[in-house]
């Protein structure tokens, strides 16, 4: 029979058996566990432990990957200090901006095919201003459309500033729209917030992306002493003129810095006058930031604004007209204008309908090749 005192030691050296971290005797307990509940181990938990298990099973849990999968950081997340510079990396970007080979759009109205776009083909450099002309249901605005991410097109291949357009989902999508491109639509309604005032409007982009307060003050000050409006800083959109709400809405869409402004008609609603002023302060905006700018239109005036004219005629691009100026410069330099048809890369060519109709050109033509040009006649030379 065990005396109590050897009982005791003997109940004790059971104990610590149990708690032994080699396995033999039991698990390891967290420290003070065993000294709070000598018998106990934490295969049988306590039922304060059970409540607090489930309580921590109903919380809902973070999501494990909380960053985006594509897009750049918001200027919130960018790092700063000494070594900020050195961990940011710079690629050499593309020449050409916008890329378009063989795009095609199909809509479908009432069980009808409709096709806007027939396999276009459009090339923009860096830095260049641009201009798309074409009459009504040509497809130019469409194309833009597609190009500004608004819409997606059928077929074909479409890239702009490194975006596929083709095969871009809603979380690119969503920065692509909000950083690598600027849209300015015909109507300044449609552009702008009616109850802020102008810096008001250019600031609101900015906060949606996340800008420091300072950095927003900084570039609205900017944007609206390079076009023309900081004098109306604090004034509504409602008492603006039509070539300042075209402005506001430029300041808007280039908040963000983006690397091309596309433009709808941008003065579709505006007179001659005003017409130039926002033309001008499209190249100030061109030249100064090296901003890729496309507008579509159906102005006339514009050829004589911006160098490179592209024509589109039933969906595709027909032709493209060049200006340069002869001079070096002052009074007596005058611009040259120059019209190319647009060769596409299986070879089709679209040709002028004002040359077609003067030679009664009709299902086939005679092409022959000579020493340095290709010579084309109608089927039958005319009488």
């Amino acid at each position: 029979m065990v005396a109590g005192a050897d009982r005791g030691r003997v109940r004790a050296g059971r104990r610590r058996q149990r708690a032994a971290p080699d396995g033999r005797g039991g698990r390891r307990l967290r420290p003070g566990r065993a000294q709070r509940h000598p018998g106990r181990s934490r295969r049988t938990p306590r039922p304060a432990d059970r409540a607090r298990d489930r309580r921590r099973a109903r919380r809902p849990r973070p999501p494990r990957r909380a960053r985006r999968a594509c897009g750049p950081p918001t200027s919130r997340h960018r790092p700063t200090g000494p070594g900020a510079a050195m961990t940011t990396t710079t690629h050499p970007q593309p020449e050409t901006q916008i890329e378009c080979e063989g795009l095609v759009r199909i809509y479908k109205r009432k069980g009808v095919e409709v096709v806007a776009l027939q396999g276009l083909d459009l090339h923009v450099r860096r830095g260049e201003l641009v201009a798309i002309v074409g009459a009504s249901g040509s497809g130019k605005s469409t194309l833009l459309n597609i190009l500004s991410g608004l819409d997606s097109p059928s077929a074909g291949r479409a890239l702009v500033a490194g975006h596929d357009l083709l095969g871009m989902g809603r979380s690119e999508r969503r920065h692509y729209r909000l950083r690598t491109c600027g849209f300015v639509w015909q109507r300044a309604t449609d552009n702008l917030v009616p109850y802020l005032d102008v810096a008001q409007n250019v600031d609101l982009p900015q906060r949606l992306a996340g800008s420091h307060r300072g950095e927003r003050a900084t570039r609205t000050a900017l944007l609206l002493d390079l076009l023309g409006i900081a004098d109306q800083a604090g004034e509504r959109p409602a008492d603006l003129t039509g070539s300042q709400a075209q402005r506001l809405a430029i300041a808007v869409a280039l908040a963000n810095e983006p690397q091309v402004l596309f433009c709808d008609e941008p003065t579709g609603d505006l007179d001659s006058a005003e017409s130039h002023e926002v033309y001008t302060a499209l190249q100030q905006v061109n030249e100064a930031h090296g901003t890729t700018v496309v507008v579509v239109t159906h102005d006339p005036a514009v050829a004589g604004e911006v160098r490179r004219t592209v024509a589109i005629r039933d969906g595709r691009t027909a032709s493209e007209t060049l200006r340069r100026r002869s001079g070096e410069g002052g009074a007596d330099h005058h611009v040259l204008s120059e019209e190319f048809a647009v060769l596409d890369r299986v070879g089709r060519l679209q040709l002028p309908r004002d040359f077609v109709t003067a030679l009664g050109m009709r299902h086939r033509v005679r092409v022959e090749l000579a020493e340095d040009h290709i010579q084309i006649w109608p089927e039958e030379p005319p009488s």
